[in-house]
């Protein structure tokens, strides 16, 4: 509050009418100064005698007016120094005792302190002087005082606190309309969220809100044009919502970089091995049955096949995957049987290449939920150096060995390859238990979208989200927020696999929760950890101190400067207090209270995701306040943000998402960083083992 101001004072005489004239008829603009010419002769004689005329008598004082000097304005408790002089009727100071007096019961009168006011106001000290001998009851009133220690009352109509508002749904667009008043001086302006708003000459707004698909806060100040400001405090749920009950999508990103995806592919070929290729092999008899020219019928079955080793390369394309499967020193033993006009001859032989090659072009897709199709485009068989030992059969020259074993080789290498890959895509199931205050809630999600780009595969996950029973204490909610942010690209690919959840996901984790009952608190002064003194400080004469915090709208996880920031814009906020001779405790204050958190995401050493909560920003916002009551309001708020910021800022936990786990993957958190669209989606960036 500005320092009090001192302007001019008014001095206000009342003429008497009794030393104005006289009896003697004298001339009564003759003020009895003794001029050079009066009796006096031409010759410049001595003027005169004190006898001729009387001119030069000295009159007696005579109080004839009252000086009241008071400041042009004041403070609610505080002194307001008034001094009150008598004159006569030459101007000079008379000590004579002048009453002050203030028609206001707001008004303490004290003759040596001046004036304290209890209350707004524009107040007049009048000073009486009795009536004496020598003059009647002389009035005089001050300069007005005003007083206003308060700040503008700011009333809002639209939108209700914790009300929900849908622009896809609603009739226009939502407005903030109000009125801003107070009694003593004329308002100086209006802000909302720090920006000035039009004020109409009766002080009412009307306000186009941005269509902020978020929960949102609105912080209207007002200031008088005497310096005192007030505000008010009111959050809001604005955008689309999603019923509880239904899945989110997208929910989860995968988004795997040609690292990943080769130790995603090498689990794939797991299934091929020598074994299986034997078994396919002999359930597939014969490899090859031909007539050879004068020889007879030959005949090769295949019995066993053996590597040294199988490596696999990946090759990332716009809507397909390459891959190449190279097998080195792979030999097929085979049972050879010529059937010739003398009998049979039965021998072994073997088919033998230094590096067989196998290519596959592949299309991915999940046609629905947690179903993968892959689908082989094209595929092709090489070998570097085919050989076949047919141990001193007659074999033409002419025979082209790999063409016979190609033809089989490739479809059982192709079926296992695609039946793998598909079988490790359907693997990627997400569950996971999370905990919020003390709130189980269970997440469940599989893939519907899988794509390859240039960068990477990408796979998109839904999700679906249960908590607890909802609490019947807590206000019942449409939904959870929709931020609709899209998940980071596979061209933003940070490392071997980046992990990202969205938005919309942890905010309803955390919707949940808050349904659940996890943000309805109820504290003691022992349980606050808060002294009496500090009691006493925050509310005057209380003893003890009880607060119930109620949250009337889910808080929400959105993305800030640098990362994340955790809202809570609407909170119920109760005191209740013993204060003195009350023999039950009793409401101090009924409030809202608003709480911003910067988050920081990182990783801990097991790979989990971290919201780490930091200090919050505490807004409180005492509700129901009158005019007289602002500026008692305005300091309680401050005094109790403080208290709050403290409290609360033990309260909120880290938020644990849950650390990723793929199948087939062995994941290391290196990062975690805000992606995608909007900076809506939480990214971690791991690497694959």
């Amino acid at each position: 509050m500005r320092a009090p101001l001192r302007l001019p004072f008014l001095l206000l005489t009342l003429p008497l009418g009794l030393a104005a004239c006289s009896g003697d008829g004298k001339d009564p603009s003759d003020d009895g100064a003794v001029e050079p010419s009066d009796g006096g002769a031409g010759d410049g004689g001595d003027g005169g005698t004190a006898d001729d005329g009387g001119d030069g008598a000295v009159e007696p004082a005579v109080p004839t007016s009252i000086l009241i000097e008071a400041p042009a304005d004041a403070e609610i408790g505080e002194w307001a120094p008034v001094t009150a002089t008598v004159l006569d009727q030459n101007g000079a100071p008379l000590a004579l005792e002048v009453s002050l007096s203030v028609e206001s019961e707001a008004a303490v009168v004290d003759p040596a302190a001046g004036v304290q006011f209890g209350a707004d106001g524009v107040y007049v000290v009048v000073g009486t002087l009795a009536a004496g001998d020598d003059h009647p009851e002389l009035t005089a009133s001050s300069e007005p005082i005003t007083v206003d220690s308060n700040g503008p009352v700011i009333r809002v109509d639209a939108p209700s606190p914790a009300s929900w508002f849908d622009p896809t749904v609603a009739r226009g667009p939502l407005r903030l309309m109000g009125q801003v008043t107070d009694p003593i001086h004329p308002i100086g302006g209006a802000t909302l969220n720090g920006e000035p708003i039009v004020l109409d000459a009766d002080g009412n707004f009307d306000v186009e809100l941005p269509s902020d698909f978020r929960l949102m806060r609105l912080d209207i100040v007002a200031e008088d044009t005497d310096g005192n400001a007030a505000d008010r405090v009111l959050g809001f749920a604005q955008g689309p919502t999603v019923p509880l009950d239904a899945a989110i999508n997208p929910a989860v990103a995968l988004n795997i970089s040609e690292g990943g995806l080769l130790v995603l592919a090498d689990g794939a070929t797991a299934s091929i091995t020598p074994a299986a290729m034997q078994r396919e092999l002999i359930a597939a008899n014969p490899l090859f049955t031909a007539a050879v020219p004068g020889v007879g019928l030959l005949r090769m079955d295949g019995r066993t096949v053996s590597w040294d080793n199988l490596s696999i390369g990946a090759r990332l394309g716009e809507g397909s995957l390459g891959l190449d499967l190279t097998i080195t020193n792979l030999t097929i033993n085979v049972d050879q049987r010529l059937t010739t006009l003398g009998g049979e001859i039965r021998s072994s032989g073997a088919f033998s290449d230094t590096s067989t090659t196998l290519s596959l072009e592949m299309a991915l897709s999940a046609p629905t939920p947690g179903d993968a199709l892959v689908v082989v485009t094209d595929s092709a068989l090489e070998f570097t150096a085919a050989s076949y030992n047919a141990s001193g059969f007659p074999v033409p020259s002419t025979l082209d060995v790999g063409a016979i074993v190609g033809p089989l080789i490739l479809p059982i290498v192709t079926e296992a390859t695609r039946s793998a890959v598909e079988g490790a895509l359907e693997a990627l199931v997400l569950d996971a238990p999370l905990n919020v205050m003390g709130t189980v809630i269970g997440f469940e999600g599989e893939f519907n979208e899988i794509a390859m780009h240039p960068a990477g595969l990408s796979v998109i996950f839904d999700g679906v989200v249960t908590g607890p029973a909802a609490d019947p204490s807590v206000p019942e909610a449409p939904g959870s927020l929709r931020s609709g942010g899209a998940p980071p690209a596979a061209g933003s690919v940070l490392s071997d696999l980046d992990f990202s959840l969205g938005s919309d996901l942890v905010n309803r984790i955390v919707h949940l929760a808050y349904q659940g009952g996890a943000f309805n608190i109820a504290l003691s002064a022992t349980e606050l950890g808060i002294a009496p003194a500090l009691i006493e400080l925050v509310f005057p004469g209380a003893t003890t101190l009880d607060l119930n915090l109620e949250a009337r709208l889910p808080p929400a996880l959105r993305p800030a400067s640098g990362s994340f920031a955790f809202d809570l814009v609407e909170m119920d906020l109760r005191a209740t207090g013993l204060v003195s001779g009350a023999s039950a405790p009793v409401e101090l204050t009924h409030a809202a209270l608003h709480l911003t958190a910067p988050v920081t995401v990182s990783t801990d050493g097991s790979g989990a995701i971290i919201a780490d909560i930091g200090d919050p920003e505490v807004i409180i916002d005492v509700l129901d306040v009158d005019a007289a009551g602002v500026a008692a309001a305005e300091a309680l708020e401050d005094r109790l943000s403080s208290l709050a910021a403290v409290f609360v800022g033990d309260l909120l936990p880290d938020l644990e998402v849950f650390a990723p786990e793929v199948p087939g993957f062995v994941l290391t958190t290196d990062s975690v960083a805000a992606g995608g669209e909007g900076l809506d989606w939480m990214t971690a960036a791991c690497s694959v083992e």
